[in-house]
């Protein structure tokens, strides 16, 4: 005897009821993730192949980089924050942007106990 379904079950899977694409994101907030992705990978990259000179080289030309355009971003932040008057959309944002700050000083100081 065969079992017929006459409709397809649908699951839909969302968390805490947010449904984003990175695309949507503000800038600032796909900067900080962006950074925060590459900055990883290359940290791993350090321990894959550890003391592998232009890794080191690659990363600390990175990191000056990611420095420069994020703090661009964040004086931006800054100058919006003191033009609009919802700011706690800004705010959110500026935090999320200085995140990777700490992350970035912890990634630095392993990386140069490890050499």
């Amino acid at each position: 005897m065969a079992v017929l379904f006459t409709s397809p079950i649908k699951l839909k899977i969302s968390f805490m009821e947010t449904n984003y694409q990175f695309k949507d994101l503000p800038f600032s907030t796909q900067l900080a993730i962006v950074s925060f992705s590459f900055g990883t990978i290359l940290f791993l990259a350090h321990f894959i192949f550890p003391n592998y000179f232009p890794i080191l080289v690659f990363g600390y030309i990175y990191l000056l980089i990611a420095i420069l355009v994020n703090a661009l971003t964040f004086f931006y932040l800054v100058y919006l924050f003191s033009k609009e008057t919802d700011v706690e959309d800004l705010i959110i944002r500026i935090l999320i942007l200085l995140s990777n700050i700490p992350i970035a000083f912890l990634y630095a100081y392993v990386v140069l106990n490890t050499i």
